[in-house]
């Protein structure tokens, strides 16, 4: 009996160490395995764009495209399956009806534009001479007149009533706000709520850092309305450092106005700096006394 229960107890272990280690290595994945996007960009006559976000070598991933003024958005997965997620098929569906339609109509137009011939112009005028039939004995009805009715009187009150009705409440709203106004800024005045900010700060500009592309190139030819304008920006490109980091060229065109060109870039995030992040903002004690203080208000 006992070497029965053993066993059983033996086989559930196994079976929940695996679990625990499928559990583990998922959370693994899912921390240090990165998401990465990319996103390739044409401007000129007609505007392209094709952005794509992939996790774990393309097993999962979400392809965006925009090309001739439709958006198409399509969900991948496994490398060869792909689901539609916009437009649905409902709604294409509706769209090429419509399409049938305003062909249809445009089919129609044209036949009743189109010339009638002679035999047609004939018969036309013959179905024109022949009178129309009826009973000029009916009398047609009489209409009777409506009594008018001062709905401008009927409908003051209930305006005057809402116009009050409004007034207080904004009145009340203004008394809230000056009560509120002398807190919030006495707040914002304490030490502890200066430094939640900072942190919050710190903590956004690291995660824009590593969430911003790693590769961004680019070939663009701008051109404004006023050369002297054209001038000041291509003045601007060049004393920003960080565009010839990321090797974006930019050509002036002082003689059109034209924006052209292509703009191409990757990148990836991954999950353990998010967690990171949500760690040091949760167990930071100034950013739970702000949140305190925030809930008191």
């Amino acid at each position: 009996m006992l070497h029965i229960v053993w066993t059983v107890l033996k086989i559930l272990g196994i079976l929940l160490a695996a679990v625990l280690g499928i559990l583990l290595f998922l959370m693994v994945l899912v921390l240090f395995v990165p998401v990465r996007y990319q996103a390739d960009a044409g401007l000129g006559e007609e505007t392209r764009v094709s952005a794509k976000i992939s996790w774990l070598l393309h097993v999962f991933g979400v392809q965006v495209r925009y090309m001739e003024g439709t958006l198409s958005v399509k969900l991948r997965l496994l490398w060869f399956l792909s689901f539609p997620l916009y437009p649905a098929k409902e709604k294409r569906a509706g769209q090429q009806k419509e399409k049938k339609k305003k062909e249809k109509r445009k089919e129609k137009s044209k036949q009743k534009e189109a010339p009638l011939s002679d035999a047609e112009t004939a018969e036309k005028k013959e179905r024109s001479d022949i009178p129309e039939t009826g009973d000029a004995n009916i009398a047609a009805p009489v209409a009777v007149p409506k009594r008018k009715t001062n709905s401008r009187m009927e409908k003051r009150p209930g305006i005057l009533e809402k116009l009050k009705y409004t007034f207080r409440m904004i009145c009340v709203k203004i008394t809230d706000i000056r009560a509120n106004w002398k807190y919030y800024t006495d707040m914002l005045k304490k030490e502890e709520v200066k430094n939640a900010f900072s942190l919050c700060r710190r903590q956004l500009m690291g995660l824009l850092r590593h969430a911003a592309p790693r590769k961004l190139s680019g070939d663009l030819t701008i051109g404004l309305e006023d050369p002297a304008m054209t001038g000041q920006l291509y003045g601007l490109y060049c004393a920003l450092g960080c565009l010839h980091r990321y090797r974006i060229a930019v050509t002036p065109d002082f003689e059109q106005k034209i924006l052209k060109g292509t703009i191409r870039l990757r990148g990836h995030v991954r999950g353990i700096h998010l967690l990171i992040l949500g760690l040091k903002l949760l167990f930071d004690k100034n950013i739970r006394y702000l949140i305190k203080e925030l809930r008191q208000s």
